[in-house]
């Protein structure tokens, strides 16, 4: 085995490890992005529930009367429904029309209390959606969801930098482990020769 592969052996460990550290920094960034991309939703989904189960008329009083087209907008959207699972509100609009969310994420809602989700109505349209069961007044499930478009372009922003830090420690780290392993070499011949 020549020098170059014994080197390459002995350096492989260090190349192993610096690749799962990459891995952990990379995978705690995604999700600390994902899971705080539904913070203004739950605080959102809080008041409007809060505000239905203290008799508000309508969630429209609540949210305003704009529609969001959702495959375009950043923006967040509220869709209200019945404790029978029946969509009595809805902000958002969906290529014109209202959307709808799987039966599964209702039920989720009402039988935890909460359900966040990411939700792909269609190709290329990801939403992060949070869930809110309420009661008192009315009773029924509040979802409140907004694009993940931003949160996605930083998790692929991070995923980038964190891939090229990944190659560059691997070849800084193999110059350096191959300097000290020549360095170290040359110094045990100059020693074992009396130099």
């Amino acid at each position: 085995m020549n020098t170059q592969t014994k080197i390459f052996f002995k350096w492989l460990p260090i190349a192993v490890v610096i690749t799962l550290l990459s891995c952990m920094v990379y995978g705690v960034a995604q999700q600390l992005i994902r899971l705080s991309a539904n913070n203004p939703q739950v605080a959102l989904a809080q008041d409007v529930a809060l505000g239905l189960s203290h008799g508000a008329s309508s969630p429209d009083s609540l949210v305003g009367g704009s529609k969001v087209e959702i495959s375009q907008s950043l923006s967040m959207y509220v869709l209200v429904y019945g404790n029978d699972g029946t969509l009595m509100f809805s902000s958002a609009t969906l290529d014109g029309n209202t959307p709808t969310l799987p039966q599964g994420v209702i039920e989720s809602a009402k039988q935890k209390g909460e359900n966040r989700i990411t939700w792909q109505p269609k190709k290329g349209v990801r939403q992060a959606l949070v869930a809110l069961s309420y009661s008192g007044q009315n009773s029924g499930v509040v979802v409140v969801g907004r694009s993940l478009s931003e949160s996605e372009r930083l998790i692929g922003k991070i995923g980038f930098d964190v891939c090229v830090g990944w190659i560059v420690t691997l070849i800084v780290s193999y110059i350096a482990f191959y300097g000290v392993d020549i360095y170290v070499r040359r110094y045990v011949y100059l020693n074992e020769n009396g130099k």
